[in-house]
């Protein structure tokens, strides 16, 4: 009798984790339809428009994005399903989606089913506002290294299946991602303890650890161009500061306050079956990922974002769980409440992203209103928009159908430089400018040929304002029409109108 109800529990908790998985992937689709495109994720598009292999590594050895052939490949494979918003996302969605299951079911070998679904969601509420609906490669990469640390962590009780998946994951995260090679740390450092307590060569984890590095040896040629395009000028240049102000640095205080907690409770009672110290030097391997990068970062590449390392939530879910199940001495009704508190900080993190990508939408749409508006008087209807924010013009450019041709970035990487410490963005608009959505021109260049009343849209990430009050060729045709305090709309007249007697 005692059997037959564990085999029912067992099958209710594997059909409810099932159809949570789905609706999960359900409503985050819906979301993904509300949010708009931002910068990043245009250039993604416009790469994966090309389509063919060829044509997408010719494009990447221009120097026009950041990011591994494979990534654009596949996304331009699903660009059309359920539409463009979705389409695109969907690779990054299905690798949280996936995640979050391997997660369950990793955590689901040590803890209850309430550790469990704190663990699953761990990445999701850390990241969801801001990598999981996103058509860039975060998602495909932590999705193959939960694929690797699921084999990894079943290996013993399905050898085969387990080292397939082990050694999938781990060329997967290397191929969808530069920095995806990081995933190797935490296995490595899981060899290295196999080594020194059990004198034992783990020979399966080190070859893991090896196939990681594969495919950037592969891609090494567009690593090196991409490094000597971008890192002189770099809007993410690595610092020990930002890391510590940055989301990873506020989950480490979460960590450490944990782990104090557990120091004083762990003694007495009744605990339950717990991993042993080979999985925890792996998740405090997987914890430790962006700090080992950023010794990488300032050594090599010169650029680093905490979003890169998004894998680090992966070890950073199960070691908080093992330290609050320590803790509480296996306690079910702990894990339950802390179940229970992880939904409803994901379902906080949900309404907050919707409401924030909904105001993100109505926003974009005002603008294009206002400024179709603007445009539509006699003495502008010959006019170009000028815009110094390039994510504002890609945005622009996708949502504002009537006035779309009528938009120019004038791009400036040498002044940019000077005004804003950095030139990423108008390095990337430069390469993007044979397959862009909106009109790049070099900025003088443009400037000095136009010969129609020019509107200037200025905010906080343009120079265009500072530059143009301050360069005497342009400072006495320069005009504001409209001013608050993130943006400025302004008018410059015309060189052949200004010399005219």
């Amino acid at each position: 009798m005692d059997h037959a109800r564990t085999a029912r529990s067992k099958r209710f908790e594997t059909g409810a984790l099932l159809l949570a998985v789905l609706i999960l992937f359900a409503v985050t689709c819906l979301i993904a339809q509300t949010r708009v495109f931002w910068y990043d994720e245009i250039f993604t598009r416009q790469i994966a428009k090309l389509g063919s292999w060829k044509r997408i590594v010719a494009a990447l050895h221009d120097g026009i994005d950041l990011q591994p052939p494979i990534f654009f490949f596949l996304t331009a494979q699903t660009r059309y399903i359920g539409g463009e918003e979705v389409g695109l996302r969907l690779p990054g969605i299905l690798g949280f989606t996936f995640a979050g299951f391997s997660l369950y079911v990793i955590a689901r070998r040590w803890f209850s089913p309430g550790y469990a679904v704190g663990v699953a969601l761990t990445p999701w509420i850390l990241f969801f506002d801001d990598l999981v609906i996103e058509a860039r490669p975060y998602g495909l990469v932590i999705g193959s290294a939960a694929l690797a640390l699921l084999g990894w962590t079943y290996r013993d009780r399905w050898p085969r299946a387990g080292r397939i998946g082990y050694l999938a994951g781990m060329l997967g995260a290397g191929a969808a991602h530069y920095y995806g090679f990081m995933i190797a740390a935490p296995f490595g450092v899981a060899a290295a303890w196999t080594l020194w307590r059990k004198r034992r060569w783990d020979l399966w984890t080190i070859l893991g650890c090896i196939c990681a590095a594969v495919p950037n040896l592969w891609n090494l040629p567009l690593i090196h161009e991409a490094i000597a395009i971008y890192k002189d000028g770099a809007w993410n240049r690595p610092s020990w500061f930002v890391l510590a102000d940055s989301l990873y640095g506020g989950s480490l205080a979460v960590l450490a306050a944990m782990f104090l907690v557990y120091l004083l409770l762990r003694r007495g009672g009744k605990e339950e079956s717990l991993p042993d110290g080979e999985f925890l030097a792996c998740w405090v391997g997987f914890s430790a990922i962006p700090i080992i990068a950023m010794f990488m970062a300032m050594t090599i590449s010169g650029m680093f974002v905490v979003r890169y390392f998004s894998m680090y939530s992966l070890g950073y879910g199960l070691l908080l769980a093992y330290l609050l199940a320590r803790s509480a001495k296996g306690s079910r009704r702990v894990g339950f409440r802390a179940g229970c508190a992880a939904l409803l900080a994901f379902a906080c993190v949900v309404a907050f992203s919707v409401r924030f990508f909904q105001a993100e939408r109505d926003n974009v749409l005002l603008q294009c209103a206002d400024l179709t508006g603007l445009l539509e008087p006699p003495e502008f209807r010959a006019s170009h928009l000028l815009i110094g924010d390039a994510h504002l013009a890609l945005q622009l450019s996708q949502y504002c159908d009537d006035i779309r041709n009528r938009i120019v970035f004038g791009a400036d990487p040498a002044r940019a430089l000077v005004y804003h410490g950095n030139s990423t963005d108008q390095k990337g608009m430069l390469r993007l400018r044979e397959n862009s959505p909106v009109t790049v021109e070099p900025l003088d260049e443009f400037l000095r040929g136009e010969r129609h009343e020019l509107v200037v849209f200025d905010s906080r990430s343009s120079i265009l304002k500072a530059y143009l009050s301050n360069s005497p060729e342009y400072a006495g045709r320069l005009h504001l029409v409209k001013e608050d305090e993130t943006y400025a709309i302004l008018r410059l007249d015309p060189a052949v109108a200004a010399d005219a007697p």
